[in-house]
């Protein structure tokens, strides 16, 4: 048996999935997103606003949509129905926010390893495994 190649660690971090029940026997299965997913849902759930106070525009990341932007990207099945973000945002509307919160910690728990984990590790290796340690 062949191993498919993991090109990089976030394709590594991809693996991480999970079943959640969300009750009346319905299930999700659900994947981690990987840290560059992460910065585009980042992105794409920030707002420019004029600030009064400071009299400049600042960067304001709806929550919200974040934790929208966060289920698109980390939800495998049943497949979301809709062709567009809106299309799909507006397909879940009806599990209510409590069900959408417990989905989006899931996910970011499925998510929890993070690029300073990833290479103080490599680094902690890295000597062990050339002392032939490993």
């Amino acid at each position: 048996m062949v191993k498919p190649k993991i090109s990089s660690w976030d394709d590594l971090k991809k693996t991480r999935e999970a079943i959640l029940e969300l009750g009346d026997g319905r299930t999700v299965k659900l994947r981690g997103i990987t840290e560059r997913e992460r910065l585009k849902a980042t992105q794409d759930s920030t707002e420019t606003r004029f600030d009064k106070e400071l009299k400049k525009d600042k960067e304001i990341v709806n929550t919200e949509e974040f934790g929208y932007r966060l289920i698109m990207a980390g939800w495998i099945e049943p497949e979301i129905p809709g062709e567009t973000f809106e299309a799909k945002k507006e397909a879940i509307q009806d599990l209510g926010f409590a069900t959408l919160q417990k989905i989006a910690i899931k996910i970011n728990e499925l998510s929890g390893i993070s690029r300073e984990d990833i290479e103080e590790l490599k680094n902690f290796l890295g000597p062990a495994r050339e002392a032939g340690n490993l």
